[in-house]
């Protein structure tokens, strides 16, 4: 984040001395905005993509969904039996639903990055899971 602040400034007061002062301010939070919404946007689908890798490295071990799911967990989590017992407990309510593989495994991994985002689920919001089920499909292609 500091990085990123300390580029946006040189690159405003760059931009600044060429387009005569407010224009480099603008020029400056712009390029500031973009990049921090890059990064987000990265870290979040690296997080769902290192999830639904270890899921399907368990299924292709053998594991059923479920235990797929719950193996993913105390990979994610093998360091914190506290964050592993609370996530698997939110997973096996997940699973105990008996949806669809692809509408479980999605909402298991958006249950794991909402965990460690500290954002509470809310049943209207599905900006997350449509970022994960593309890449869900994706990678479910690459393994057959």
């Amino acid at each position: 984040m500091l990085i990123m602040l300390t580029v946006s400034a040189l690159i405003g007061g760059i931009a600044a001395v060429f387009l005569n002062g407010i224009w480099g301010t603008i020029v400056g939070l712009g390029v500031f905005v973009a990049w921090f919404q890059f990064n987000r946007y990265h870290s979040t689908t690296g997080l769902f993509k290192a999830n639904l890798n270890s899921y399907f490295m368990f299924r292709r071990s053998g594991h059923s969904v479920d235990q797929a799911l719950l193996s993913m967990v105390e990979a994610r989590y093998r360091f914190s039996e506290d964050r592993r017992r609370h996530v698997t407990e939110r997973v096996a309510h997940i699973v105990a639903e008996r949806m669809d593989e692809e509408e479980t495994v999605v909402a298991a991994v958006e249950t794991v990055f909402l965990y460690e985002r500290g954002i509470l689920p809310n049943p209207l919001n599905d900006k997350y899971r449509n970022q994960i089920r593309p890449l869900y499909r994706s990678m479910r292609n690459d393994q057959a």
